[in-house]
């Protein structure tokens, strides 16, 4: 079993395309440690074309990310129990991982970072977030810290 940093579910925006913001942060996250992309909808050819550019312009020593159809019930497993942090966009998806016997405070809800901390801000709550394209190209590590608890309406 590898061990992620964390495990998120990448599915269709409401408009049925890819979450380019999310893909975008989730990979410039996987500095810290490998995070798994659980592949919901989202086909791996429209990850890869939203993170071509953001590939590019990083390091290949990186982590960085691994593709997981949702489909493939035992690499996900293996990837929801050792990650550390798991990132959900939907209700099944979290029903599920919580099935798994996974600690509900380590799940969190996609949307709701995104939403409540804007453009490119997934991971800023956790840590240090290099800002603007000189930081970027010096790859700056992302140093994670914990967070603290969610309050209970914001949890996913």
């Amino acid at each position: 079993m590898m061990q992620n940093w964390a495990a998120i579910e990448i599915s269709l925006d409401v408009k049925g395309r890819p979450p380019v913001q999310l893909l975008r942060c989730a990979y410039r996250a996987s500095r810290s440690g490998l995070i798994a992309l659980v592949m919901n909808g989202v086909e791996p050819g429209a990850a890869n074309r939203v993170l071509d550019p953001v590939v590019a312009r990083m390091p290949l020593t990186i982590p960085g990310v691994a593709y997981l159809p949702i489909g493939d019930d035992e690499r996900v497993r293996d990837a929801v129990l050792s990650a550390d942090a798991i990132l959900v966009a939907t209700a099944r998806f979290r029903q599920a991982v919580l099935d798994l016997g996974v600690d509900p405070e380590v799940i969190w809800p996609t949307h709701t970072l995104l939403t409540r901390m804007g453009q490119e801000a997934l991971f800023r709550s956790l840590g240090q977030w290099p800002v603007g394209s000189q930081n970027l190209r010096r790859h700056e590590p992302l140093h994670v810290r914990p967070h603290g608890r969610l309050p209970e309406f914001q949890r996913a």
